[in-house]
């Protein structure tokens, strides 16, 4: 519903957003007040607070143009606390795209479309996609031609990753091997990993 033109909304949908960032603001001030830094996801793949995929497909022009409009909004929100707009915030270090999207048709023009979006808005916030980076161990297709292409983008500033090693059955060994890929990557294109 933030997507949506405040005159577009209804009382209720305006009451669940004007709640939602009395709460976020709150969080965000803490964190200010308590010297740390975020890095937040701007959609997930999985459901918890709604998917990447409720948009529509990676190709769908309306649904990126959907999930613009709520970056918009979002980064365009005045903290009632701090009176910082997010996208000045320096509290906020970071934004991922997603957490942990999946690479499928029209992703890699997704991530150009929306990085630049958010670049556009917020330029001195870095920006990442959120991807796992597993070097394709979970068959994610995210092998290290993909990763290092998709993050090569210049508005992408650093490099994701989210290692699973009991929950995709990973040896010592091969988790290793992985943060050995990760770093082999951000030196390969001179940008940070995390």
């Amino acid at each position: 519903i933030l997507s949506k033109p405040p005159v577009d909304r209804t009382p209720a949908e305006q009451a669940i957003i004007d709640r939602s960032f009395e709460l976020f603001d709150n969080y965000v001030a803490l964190a200010a007040e308590k010297d740390i830094r975020l890095v937040l996801s701007l959609a997930d793949e999985w459901d918890y607070f709604g998917k990447i995929t409720d948009y529509g497909s990676y190709s769908n022009v309306a649904g990126r143009n959907k999930f613009k409009a709520f970056i918009t909004n979002l980064l365009n929100h005045t903290n009632q606390i701090t009176g910082v707009a997010y996208k000045d915030d320096p509290t906020i270090m970071m934004w991922e795209l997603a957490n942990e999207p999946r690479i499928a048709a029209g992703f890699t023009g997704w991530v150009d479309d929306i990085s630049s979006h958010l670049k556009s808005i917020a330029p001195n916030h870095l920006v990442s996609i959120g991807m796992e980076s597993s070097f394709n161990f979970n068959s994610s297709g995210d092998d290290y031609e993909a990763l290092k292409t998709l993050n090569s983008n210049p508005n992408i500033d650093a490099v994701s990753a989210h290692v699973y090693p009991t929950w995709w059955n990973m040896t010592d060994a091969q988790t290793l091997n992985n943060f050995e890929l990760l770093a082999q990557l951000g030196r390969e294109i001179n940008k940070p990993t995390y």
